[in-house]
């Protein structure tokens, strides 16, 4: 289902049916993998927060998400699931499909382009993915063997979260934003480097 999906026509020749009907199957593939009688959207919001996000933008749990009638807020990809199943229904329902229904505002961005990052970060949960700890390498300091493990192992999962953020901002704010974020990346990255050398220098002393 995501396979087919995914074969979106690129060409002049794209139409709205091909989009909406995208989303239906990108729907669809997410329902699949946690199948229920009544309302499996919420197998699906249950999946996708039980996910270790490590961006605030995809962890903090400040939207109202479709169908869920109990006014609790949820996360950012819990909302975009939602999105992309209200326009499935609207779409193979027969519901109106006004104007900008399938740019999501303020950044301007279309909502199904987010489906395949999204899908792939819920095969997070279904296949309960976890990052084995990388071995140290020899000649290597503390702190270059903390970058190793924790910077090239879950490179994939935060570029996908990055660009699932993007849909909530402008490309001027999210521009914006990311140059703070590596600013203060920069700034910990410092911190956590000073402090391992100090653990390191000190037990050099410790020993002599």
């Amino acid at each position: 289902m995501a396979n087919a999906a995914a074969k979106l026509p690129a060409g002049a020749d794209t139409n709205l049916y091909d989009v909406v009907r995208s989303a239906a199957l990108w729907a669809s593939a997410f329902e699949i993998l946690y199948p229920a009688k009544n309302q499996a959207f919420k197998g699906v919001y249950a999946a996708l927060e039980s996910i270790t996000w490590n961006l605030s933008a995809c962890s903090d749990k400040k939207y109202l998400a479709f169908g869920d009638k109990s006014g609790q807020r949820r996360s950012l990809p819990v909302w975009l699931f939602g999105e992309i199943n209200s326009l499935r229904n609207d779409a193979l329902h027969g519901n109106p499909i006004p104007p900008g229904r399938l740019i999501v505002a303020p950044a301007k961005q279309p909502l199904h382009m987010f489906a395949a990052p999204l899908y792939r970060m819920i095969l997070t949960a279904y296949l309960d993915l976890k990052l084995a700890p990388r071995k140290p390498v020899g000649g290597r300091t503390s702190y270059e063997n903390f970058r190793l493990d924790y910077f090239e192992s879950g490179e994939y999962q935060r570029n996908i979260e990055a660009g699932l953020s993007t849909i909530m901002y402008t490309p001027e704010e999210y521009r914006t934003r990311r140059q703070g974020d590596a600013s203060d990346a920069w700034a910990r990255g410092q911190a956590i480097k000073k402090a391992i050398e100090e653990v390191e220098a000190k037990g050099k002393g410790d020993a002599g």
